[in-house]
């Protein structure tokens, strides 16, 4: 099957490639098949780092299949494949905008988390108690520190997953600085053509030298009835439309809209995009955005945005 990446109109193909609302007023969105996407920038956002109770987690068993290949940075954007056991995808990487010649980047996929990092699932995370199954664990490192002009996305495809189970998600582990931290607790992916999209996004990210960047792919197997909008929450430090950020919502085994209230008139501006909601801050101030489904199960998303005045202390 063939899916072209979301962001990247021309890239490199390593190996396989699988597959305004403001103020107080309703609109309905009607998300894909099993979720509604969400993508947060997950490097250079702001948020607090609350903790979590621990979860129910079940270990992917399967032995990691490991075939780094270094990928040189002058080929990129790329789809980079990885495998582990019987799951496989793609690392769809950006270009980088200060890679030397002999820059290259290696990805490995393995079923248990590499050494020295926790598992995201193993300390909790912020979508309450609910049971989860690590899938696989993705691991990206560069021989020299070079920025890429946006977060790598993932393919992930859907061979012995069962989506009617629960949303799939992804998150970031960032080893710098030191000992390292997960950066993102929560983008859902989308089910497209037999595979589990994350797309890329457009904020920088830098990849420092020899240090390694995994993501944790993992899924939701007790979320049925439940809105979840994922980030809980999102914080702006500006009012430039380039501090936009996105989010969505999942909720298992529903497939109709989601009606939407906010009291975000002179805060931010909310606007549908496909499967994702663009939020755009306008304003200081502080607000709230509603997501509610036929059944009146809801989840509320709060919004904060501060603004600083130019001309230094």
């Amino acid at each position: 099957m063939r899916l072209k990446s979301h962001v990247f109109e021309n890239r490199t193909v390593v190996g396989r490639q699988p597959g305004t609302l403001a103020g107080n007023m309703k609109v309905c969105a009607r998300p894909a098949t099993m979720v509604l996407a969400i993508l947060t920038a997950t490097t250079g956002c702001s948020g607090s780092s609350a903790s979590v109770p621990s979860v129910a987690i079940t270990v992917n068993p399967t032995p990691s299949v490991i075939s780094p290949s270094p990928v040189a940075v002058a080929s990129f954007p790329a789809s980079i494949p990885f495998s582990s056991g019987a799951l496989s995808g793609n690392v769809l990487v950006p270009s980088a905008a200060n890679a030397g010649s002999g820059a290259s980047v290696t990805v490995i996929a393995t079923s248990v988390a590499p050494g020295g990092i926790t598992p995201l699932l193993a300390v909790g995370k912020p979508l309450a108690s609910t049971p989860s199954t690590s899938l696989i664990f993705v691991a990206v490192t560069s021989n020299e520190t070079i920025t890429l002009t946006g977060l790598p996305g993932l393919e992930l495809a859907l061979t012995g997953l069962d989506p009617t189970k629960g949303p799939f998600y992804a998150s970031l582990w960032n080893p710098t600085p030191s000992p390292g931290a997960w950066q993102s607790t929560g983008t859902v992916g989308v089910i497209g053509n037999g595979d589990v999209i994350f797309p890329a996004t457009m904020t920088p990210m830098t990849l420092v030298a020899n240090q390694t960047y995994v993501f944790e792919l993992y899924q939701l197997t007790g979320a049925s009835g439940r809105v979840v909008a994922s980030p809980s929450s999102l914080s702006f430090l500006g009012v430039a439309p380039s501090d936009a950020k996105v989010v969505g919502l999942s909720e298992l085994g529903y497939s109709g809209t989601f009606a939407i209230a906010t009291t975000c008139a002179t805060v931010a501006t909310i606007t549908p995009l496909g499967n994702q909601f663009v939020v755009i801050p306008i304003g200081a101030g502080t607000c709230a955005a509603t997501f509610s489904d036929s059944a009146g199960n809801s989840a509320a998303l709060p919004i904060v945005v501060t603004t600083t005045v130019g001309g230094g202390q």
